[in-house]
């Protein structure tokens, strides 16, 4: 789990602009945090009433197939994670929820690309 978090927090830096960087990144550990508290306390739960071999696999074949399943039908996002920057994506979800300054700003700045 550690491995995850500090993988995924270095993924987001690098491919999140500057300028909104500290927003996602607390929305990040915020909805990170939360999800696994909230787990936790369920997967506690549940272990009194069924064995843990379900609450292991069911789990884990579920985050298989949906992550087979975003990979396959999400291009952009393979897309940003081998190249990295999300800078042209920025404009069309800002727009799609009204940040006009946010349009704004990124559309100033240019991409950013891993070397």
């Amino acid at each position: 789990q550690a491995m995850f978090m500090a993988l995924t927090s270095v993924m987001i830096q690098q491919v999140v602009p500057d300028e909104i960087r500290g927003r996602v990144m607390s929305l990040y550990a915020m909805f990170a945090g939360g999800i696994m508290a909230v787990m936790i306390l369920a997967n506690g739960l549940a272990a009194d009433y069924i064995s843990i071999r379900p609450l292991l696999l069911f789990p884990g074949a579920l985050f298989a197939v949906v992550m087979v399943a975003a990979m396959a039908g999400m291009p952009r996002v393979r897309s940003i994670v081998r190249h990295g920057g999300i800078a042209e994506l920025i404009p069309a979800v800002a727009a799609a929820w009204g940040w006009r300054q946010l349009i704004a700003e990124t559309s100033q700045s240019a991409p950013m690309r891993r070397t």
